[in-house]
This record gives structure tokens, C-alpha cells and sequence, in this order.
């Protein structure tokens, strides 16, 4: 592979991957190649799927809370506090009975094996599974069953799923990560925002290795937004494209 695209896990922040996908689409680079956690596998999915970067902003301006509410099922928290085949819904109408080998671009879904304790890059079988597994961020969202396996978020290890592409010795690889800023003035505002943080602090350092596996990072400054922001679609997917531009201008690929 000359061209792999990492695209990292960061809840509603992942819209801004379609910023850098605009960006890439209008200076005519195209990835041989994608790899995607969490909210980066829905992105590289859908993309992935044939999805262009201004039909998935018109997805993202669909999405909202109550839409994500109706569809859960809040539960005694046993093994998480969401159900999350609310994404079945979401998904089905986009890419409802795709594997992976109907898509156009080979990608890669980056998860955890929660009965194993070690990652697990899924790139065959059942495409929407893989995803809401690899979406499963532990403590808020129930694992996902996938062929006898218990999968959660794969950002817990390898929220920049660099490694899988350096694994195949792609030549050229671009990470986004949307999970980098933090506000030092915004305390955590509801469970979820507790539980993410905590997932934070603890992956950081590795987030830190797989970052430095790429050629180009891209690093888009979301300080002010929320993991949960879900009503910030235009500004997020500005600052990904800025920020695109920024590191890519000038840069020429093969």
C-alpha cells in the first residue's frame, strides 16, 4: 500500500474527519488504504462505502441526542449504561448488509478483544458489527458480540490505529487525531464525559507511539469542543479541513 489513512476515535469530534477527507478530496489524494477507531471507523466506513465528504456532513447534521435516545435502551448498569444497537439504526440505512468486502477501499476497524486483552483490527466479515464494536467505549456502551468475541472501543489500546497500516508496510501514512486537546478549565460534565476522560489519561502515552508512526500528523485544535457536541457539524468539520491544509499544503504524494 503507497497511501493509508488513520482515522482516530473522539466521539462527536470525529466529524472533523471529514473536514481532512474534503481537504484530501480537493487536492485529488486518495488512500489506498483506511484504518479506523470508534468514531473514525464510522467515517471511514461510510467513506470507504462510496459516501463523498458532502453527503457524510449532510449524516452529521442528522445526528443528534434524541434521535440516539430513542433508539437506546437505558439499563441497570451490569455491563455498561447504553445499549448500543441505536448505531444498527443509524448505520442500517447507509450501510445495512455490507461486509467488507463490498466496499470500494479496503478498511480496517480497529477493537478490543475484552476476553483476551489484546487489540483486534478486523478487516473481514460483517461491516457494522465490527463498527459498533470498535464504538463501544467501555462503561457507557454494552461490548459487542462479534464470532464468540467481546469486543469494546479500540481506542482502549490504539485510538491512532497507525499500527495495523505499519504492519503492512504502507509506505505513506496520514493520522488524524481528533482526541488530542483537552480544556484545562472544563471539568467533566455528566458520566460520560468522566468515564472518556478517565479512558483518556490512561491511553494517552500509547495514543502518543502511534501518533509517531505516521509520516503526517494532523492534529485539529478542538479545545473548545466537547466529546458530545453533536450540534457543532459546520465548525468541526472547518477545523479538520484547516488544519488538513496546514500540515498537507505544499506536500506532493505519488
Amino acid at each position: 500500500m503507497k497511501l493509508g489513512l488513520a482515522l482516530s476515535g473522539g466521539a462527536a469530534r470525529g466529524i472533523a474527519h471529514i473536514g481532512v477527507l474534503q481537504y484530501l478530496e480537493e487536492r485529488e489524494i486518495k488512500p489506498d488504504i483506511i484504518a479506523g477507531t470508534s468514531a473514525g471507523s464510522i467515517i471511514g466506513s461510510l467513506f470507504c462505502a462510496g459516501y463523498s465528504p458532502g453527503e457524510m456532513v449532510k449524516i452529521a447534521h442528522n445526528i443528534n441526542w434524541r434521535q440516539i435516545f430513542r433508539y437506546s435502551r437505558i439499563r441497570f448498569p451490569r455491563l455498561g449504561l447504553i445499549n448500543i444497537d441505536f448505531l444498527d439504526k443509524m448505520l442500517e440505512d447507509f450501510l445495512g448488509g455490507k461486509t467488507f468486502s463490498d466496499l470500494y477501499l479496503p478498511l480496517i476497524v480497529a477493537t478490543v478483544d475484552l476476553d483476551n486483552h489484546q487489540p483486534l483490527f478486523i478487516e473481514e466479515g460483517d461491516l457494522i458489527s465490527a463498527v459498533k464494536g470498535s464504538c463501544a467505549i467501555p462503561g457507557i456502551f454494552f461490548p459487542v458480540h462479534r464470532n464468540n468475541r467481546t469486543l469494546v472501543d479500540g481506542g482502549v489500546l490504539h485510538n491512532i490505529p497507525t499500527l495495523p497500516l505499519y504492519e503492512r508496510k504502507t509506505k505513506n501514512i496520514i493520522a488524524v487525531d481528533v482526541n488530542a486537546h483537552r480544556s484545562p478549565d472544563r471539568s467533566p460534565r455528566n458520566i460520560f464525559e468522566v468515564i472518556y476522560q478517565s479512558l483518556y489519561m490512561v491511553n494517552r502515552y500509547r495514543e502518543h507511539e502511534d501518533g509517531n508512526l505516521a509520516n503526517h500528523l494532523i492534529v485539529p485544535d478542538l479545545q473548545d469542543i466537547g466529546m458530545w457536541d453533536l450540534n457543532r457539524t459546520e465548525e468541526l468539520v472547518e477545523l479538520g479541513y484547516n488544519k488538513a491544509e496546514e500540515i498537507l499544503g505544499g506536500i506532493k504524494f505519488p
